[in-house]
């Protein structure tokens, strides 16, 4: 009889135990895990990389935890700041006709020749006309 049949049978149900799943603490020696933390503080600017490059010329190679493990230790223990958003510019709104054009390129084509081209349009921002289609690059007719 499996475990599973037999916690039913003594249950009436399937209990889950998320408690018993996934890993239990730090995996790799408890040493590594306070001197990794050590130099993170004392050096904020030093990353997983170089603090493991560290260590490992102290210490070997022997049990040493990966590069991921460390980021991961930094991170629980408010160490590391997160990535800062780069905001994009805003470019606004076009005022008045002619102000700002839009060129986009449009289709990739294959010529009879086997060069490559594509059309480019050319529109007003302001008013949404149309102001060129072009095939780039220039052909010579």
């Amino acid at each position: 009889m499996s475990k599973l049949s037999a916690g039913y049978k003594r249950e009436g149900h399937l209990a889950v135990a998320y408690k018993r799943c996934g890993p239990k603490g730090v995996r790799s020696e408890r040493f590594l895990f306070r001197a990794s933390l050590w130099l993170k503080r004392l050096h904020p600017g030093w990353g997983a990389g170089l603090i493991r490059l560290a260590l490992v010329n102290r210490y070997g190679e022997a049990k040493m935890p990966s590069l991921r493990s460390m980021q991961r230790w930094f991170r629980w223990a408010h160490l590391t700041k997160p990535r800062q958003q780069q905001n994009q510019p805003v470019i606004g709104q076009s005022k008045a006709v002619r102000n700002s054009w839009q060129v986009d390129a449009k289709e990739n084509l294959r010529l009879k020749d086997g060069r490559q081209a594509c059309y480019l349009t050319i529109t007003d921002e302001h008013s949404g006309a149309g102001l060129a289609a072009l095939v780039f690059p220039p052909q010579a007719h």
